[in-house]
């Protein structure tokens, strides 16, 4: 058994191929194999041969095993498997040839097309048409940019102050109006001295509002970095805020400074649950 053990290792390194369908063993031509000392190893034990698994396939459909002994002898070479490989000639070699890694680097063009697509798309945003006009009895503010004088007087107690889409632009009222609504504005001031209702602003970022006069309610709503300006008149302001941050109201110094003082609205809040029913105060970070 161990002199067939060496045989079948020695010869048949891919296994024994067994024939499913049988046949006559001694019409069989059995390969010629060098002699191994000792003499010829015994024939395997009569009784039918074990089905093969790798066979299954190729005996089925008619077909031979496949010739894998090349890549076994390969395998078995060992460390020696690495003497075939290509030496690289030192001027292939990227590390020692800039030229080489220059070659590599992605066009510059290929590049710029890339990042201006974004700046591309950001310039196709339309803006509307700047607007300042009295429609019956609301004046309309709308996509104005960059203008520092825009000047509303001759207003009554009856008329509206709607500013849309406006930046980095400055309005001044002159008399007294009935409301005053910031929409979608962006560092936007205006000036004004009394309202009968509110100064509403919604969905603002960095914009101030000076109240030289009297206003009952501020409203301030989505916003953030809102700036209000209380005159020494006008302290009994209500100012309501919600989903807004950095808002901040200066008044007059109380010591009589020049400098007004700035005070900043709580933007954190904390609820308790006492006596069965939700307590809710300001968060003070001291």
């Amino acid at each position: 058994m161990k002199d067939l053990a060496a045989f079948v290792k020695k010869n048949h390194t891919t296994g024994l191929t067994w024939n499913a369908k049988g046949g006559d063993a001694t019409s069989a031509k059995p390969a010629a194999a060098p002699k191994a000392a000792g003499g010829p190893p015994p024939p395997p034990p009569a009784g039918p041969p074990p089905p093969a698994a790798d066979d299954d396939s190729s005996s089925s459909k008619g077909g031979s095993a496949p010739n894998t002994g090349a890549l076994f002898a390969a395998l078995n070479k060992g460390g020696a498997i690495t003497s075939g490989l290509k030496k690289v000639d030192k001027s292939q070699m990227t590390h020692k040839n800039p030229e080489l890694r220059a070659a590599s680097v992605v066009p510059a063009s290929a590049s710029e097309g890339k990042s201006k697509a974004p700046a591309k798309a950001q310039q196709g945003v339309k803006k509307g048409t700047p607007k300042f006009e009295l429609q019956d009895k609301k004046w309309v503010v709308e996509w104005q940019e960059n203008n520092q004088n825009i000047q509303i007087a001759e207003t009554e107690l009856r008329q509206t102050v709607y500013i849309y889409k406006c930046e980095k632009s400055v309005v001044q009222i002159t008399g007294k109006v009935n409301s005053i609504t910031l929409d979608g504005c962006k560092r936007v001031s205006v000036v004004f001295s009394d309202a009968v209702a509110q100064i509403e602003l919604v969905n603002c970022i960095s914009c101030e509002v000076q109240i030289t006069g009297k206003v009952p309610s501020v409203a301030i709503d989505k916003c953030s970095g809102i700036q209000v300006y209380l005159s020494k008149n006008g302290l009994a302001t209500e100012i309501v805020s919600s989903k807004s941050d950095a808002m901040n109201v200066l008044i007059p110094d109380p010591a009589g400074g020049p400098d007004p003082v700035e005070i900043s609205i709580p933007e954190q809040f904390k609820t308790v649950v006492k006596d069965g029913k939700l307590s809710t105060h300001a968060v003070e970070h001291v």
